[in-house]
């Protein structure tokens, strides 16, 4: 191309590359020389105005008219001067250093202006920079599983139950029907106990199905997986470890491999170690072969919603498809098994939904929401910096102007904002990735995840790059863009003399000058507004919440879960020995008003529900199947929590399995099983109209609706407790719940309660000891999390939107100080001076609240799914914005009107 050019240009090559060499040569010695260049620079300027001046001297002019004529014609020497600088290309550096030094200077010496400007850079970067990293981790990281988006799992449906897990009845049926699933496996949850030479660990294990690990993409990083033939009833066995249950029990020794682990009493041989951080399906330690035919399984056990599947999507079915072919096999179950699994449907969940502890879908519509609040902080961010930079380049204009007129060129000015503004913007990035990295140990404090699975992976909030850098870009574009504007009314104000005369006519076209700035303003109270609305509706339902009447007294509430040994405890008879033996040990400690045990505590992950006939009330139609949430409890038990007793009496040590079958319901339950009647004497049995195995319950005593369901913790479930002494089929493994009422801080107590246990048994696992205020504190995490980070979203945004209000009165007031000092001449009050101001702000501030409305109703709408007890569209909210909205302006309108009654009205008019 070169060659090209010189050749149409007739140049030889030689002169080409001496003019280059000459060019390079000039420019190196600019910058090393810089003074000898100054000075050749000066004496051939003042070679070529002494020459022209003798030349008009020559024509007949006298010296002075010859002096001024040569001036006239070059113009400015400073701007000749300044063009032969230019024309170098060298200085490139050397004025980037000016400005930078020139811009640093200016900086500091508006602290308040460069203060603002970072802070909210700042916070805008650093907000969105955290939050979507946070997002990422949860919604789109990567899971130590391949392909997670293509896994999900299934549950069993029903109204009034919760969802359930899978029965080896649907197993059957979606691994031999359907073609949405590209393999399939089952697991269920385990509980082992690990003797050491003290107490006894739990170890969360799972029993798998063979398919298990091939579905779900992962293979051990050590030793093998499980073989088809260790999955047969005979077979050895053998068990998988968790990369941490490896690294703290045998220190990552390689050797672990074919060692034996006593678990329950067997003896398992370790085959393999999982990769650091996969513990599906539920915080797992251990792996081991699930033992079991669908098919041939009794049928009580084929229809349990016990299991856990897992499939993975064939490619090209979307999730919505394999939904509808489930459905259709559930469908098909409900027609050929009416007894049992009428009333069913099946549902799938994603492997990112499950291992969030987002069953209902609440998290991920919490976390949406926020991101786009934070967005919207984001917005407002750049709507401020932009009016920011806009007030002060519109401040800077006779400076500008001077600028220009002595020389300085419109290049050279826009280098200078454009300096001033990229150091704004990357303090403010320096600034906002602190803000970030400081927001990491808060988010975990407030952190609302509590994951089944992978809570190492999708806990791991760390600052993604690819963010800070988008967030980065967004405020330094929006930064330079608007630092580059008096640059361009520069440009297109080319008579600058008319320019300084406007500097002082401030009253001319005052309101078409402002327009835009107004907008912007108009449109970041508008948001603000919306995220106040926003933050107001979540805090008054978390308050809501955490103030909802309980039905028992969570305080000097100790819980804690005692996990029994199927080996050391196979008969129910036993577990209940041992049982009583710790109730009356923990009975007598000193600080111990009372004790009792239950099957689920209250606020307990999980739950179980039954299905319960009354007598003499059959279901109104034969689809219709009561539910209750069931517990089996200890006489003392509906004492310690404090439930109130509306009704007969309740659970006693003499309903024992020997005495007549008894039980004690809740409101809710009496209300919906026997309306009006007195429900103390009548009957009632779990299961159907037709299923005979369980007992007919006599009811005892009915006690006010209590909130112990933590997935059901904002509505009142009827309730049926039985005594644990008349347990029936019990299951394999039991995990009892013990609650200890104390005098005192539930936290004094909690040694001498271990000690007591282990005194009866020395190797007794004591698990999940918690008070039941910290228990119920997580239950609202999410809740509270969304409220406080909304509540903080909102006040940041009202605090950004009256400091653009601020900046747009203050404008305006400077604008128009001719006009004010004009009517304060002429006779006017100060409060007519301060109701033009008020006027104005109270204008854009009503602007800004109309503009607000569709937000606000888009808000609710988002935002209704999570609120409880609270209106989307709650006046007092409402009201309680629009006062808000009056302080803030009324507060940012405060400072310009002080600086307007302080204008002298004749060194105004004199500036006229």
């Amino acid at each position: 191309m070169r060659r090209s050019w010189a050749r149409r240009a007739q140049i030889p090559l030689r002169k080409v590359c001496m003019r280059w060499l000459t060019k390079l040569q000039l420019r190196f010695r600019s910058i090393f020389q810089r003074d000898a260049v100054e000075g050749d620079l000066d004496d051939e300027l003042t070679f070529h105005v002494e020459a022209q001046i003798a030349q008009n001297v020559a024509s007949g002019m006298t010296g002075e008219e010859a002096r001024y004529s040569t001036l006239r014609g070059m113009g400015s020497v400073t701007q000749v001067a300044e063009q032969c600088r230019e024309a170098r290309n060298v200085d490139l550096l050397e004025t980037t250093w000016y400005d930078l030094r020139f811009g640093a200077r200016t900086l500091a010496k508006n602290r308040a202006f460069t203060a603002v400007a970072v802070l909210t850079l700042a916070v805008g970067i650093g907000f969105n920079t955290f939050s979507f990293s946070a997002v990422n981790a949860l919604l789109f990281g990567g899971l130590p599983v391949k392909d997670p988006d293509r896994l999900v799992l299934g549950e069993a449906l029903r109204e009034g139950f919760d969802p359930g897990g899978t029965s080896l009845l649907e197993y059957a049926a979606l691994r031999n029907e359907q073609k949405a699933f590209a393999s399939s496996a089952l697991s269920i949850d385990r509980s082992f106990l690990l003797r050491g030479n003290t107490e006894a660990e739990e170890v969360h294990a799972a029993a798998i199905s063979p398919a298990f690990f091939e579905t779900l993409g992962t293979a051990p990083i050590l030793g093998r997986s499980l073989s088809l033939e260790e999955s047969r009833a005979g077979a050895p066995a053998v068990v998988l470890l968790s990369y941490g249950f490896w690294q703290r029990r045998f220190g990552g020794d390689a050797n672990a491999i074919g060692q034996s682990l006593d678990l329950d009493g067997r003896s398992y041989t370790i085959i393999g170690v999982m990769p650091r951080g996969f513990d599906y399906p539920t915080l797992t330690q251990a792996w081991v072969p699930l033992d079991l035919d669908p098919e041939a399984a009794p049928m009580p056990q084929r229809i349990t919603h016990a299991y856990i599947f897992v499939g993975r999507l064939q490619n090209g079915v979307s999730r919505h498809q394999a939904e509808q072919d489930v459905r259709d096999v559930a469908g098909r179950l409900a027609r050929q098994f009416p007894q049992t699994e009428r009333g069913w449907s099946y549902g799938l969940l994603t492997m990112r939904q499950w291992s969030i502890g987002d069953d209902d879908g609440r998290v991920t519509r919490a976390i949406v929401a926020l991101v786009l609040a934070i967005g919207l902080l984001l917005l407002i961010c750049c709507v401020n910096i932009a009016s920011l930079l806009l007030v002060r380049g519109v401040i800077r204009e006779g400076e500008l102007a001077v600028r220009a007129a002595l020389g300085a060129s419109s290049r050279r000015i826009a280098q200078q904002l454009l300096t001033e503004g990229a150091m704004l913007s990357v303090c403010g990035g320096i600034v906002g990735l602190l803000v970030a990295w400081g927001m990491r140990p808060l988010f975990r404090m407030l952190n609302p995840i509590q994951p089944h699975s992978f809570g190492q992976i999708v806990n791991d909030f760390r600052i993604d790059g690819r963010v800070l850098a988008f967030c980065l870009g967004v405020s330094i574009l929006s930064g330079l863009i608007f630092s580059l504007l008096p640059t361009l009314k520069l440009v297109k104000l080319r008579n600058l003399s008319a320019m300084l005369r406007q500097r002082e006519q401030r009253a001319a076209g005052v309101a078409a000058r402002r327009g835009w700035l107004s907008a912007l303003v108009v449109a970041e109270i508008a948001i603000a507004v919306s995220l106040s609305f926003g933050g107001a509706l979540l805090t008054k339902s978390f308050y809501r919440l955490s103030g909802l009447y309980l039905g028992f007294r969570p305080e000097h509430l100790l819980t804690l879960q005692l996990p029994l040994s199927v080996t050391e405890y196979p008969q129910q008879s036993q577990k209940m020995a041992f049982l009583d033996r710790v109730l009356d040990r923990v009975r007598t400690l000193p600080g111990v008003e009372s004790a009792g045990v239950t099957t689920f505590l209250p606020m307990q992950d999980f739950s179980s529900d039954t299905v319960f006939t009354v007598e003499g009330h059959p279901p109104r139609n034969r689809s219709d199947v009561p539910i209750a949430a069931l517990r089996h409890v200890s006489a003392g038990y509906a004492e310690t929590l404090g439930l109130t007793l509306l009704n007969g009496r309740m659970i006693t040590n003499q309903d024992r399995a020997a005495t007549l079958p008894v039980a004690v319901i809740s409101e809710e339950m009496a209300r919906q099983s026997f309306g009006n009647e007195d429900p103390i004497g009548k009957r009632l049995r779990r299961g159907r109209q037709q299923d005979t195995s369980y007992p007919w319950l006599v009811v005892v005593g009915v006690v006010k609706d209590a909130k112990e369901d933590r997935l059901n913790f904002r509505i009142a479930r009827p309730v049926l407790y039985i005594p644990n002494t008349q347990r029936t089929n019990p299951p394999s493994g039991t995990l009892m719940g013990l609650v200890v009422r104390t005098t005192s801080e539930p936290s004094l107590t909690i040694n001498a309660v271990r000690a007591s246990i282990h005194d009866i048994n020395p190797f007794q696992p004591v698990i999940k000891v918690s008070s039941m205020e910290a228990m119920l504190n997580s239950v609202l995490s999410a809740d509270r999390f969304s409220a406080r980070v909304m509540a903080m979203l909102a006040a940041v945004g009202l605090f950004l939107a009256a400091i653009g209000l601020y900046g747009v009165i203050a404008y305006s007031v400077t604008q128009r100080t001719g006009e004010i000092g004009l009517r304060m001449a002429l006779g006017a009050q100060p409060w007519s001076v301060i109701a033009l101001i008020a006027r104005e702000s109270g204008m854009l501030g009503a602007l800004g609240l109309a503009l607000s409305l569709p937000l606000i109703f888009a808000v609710a709408r988002l935002l209704k799914s999570v609120l409880f007890s609270v209106s989307a569209g709650d006046p007092a909210i409402l009201l309680g914005i629009i006062l808000g909205l009056i302080l803030v302006t009324l507060i940012a309108s405060f400072a310009p009107i002080m600086r307007a009654l302080r204008l002298d009205p004749l060194r105004s008019l004199r500036c006229e």
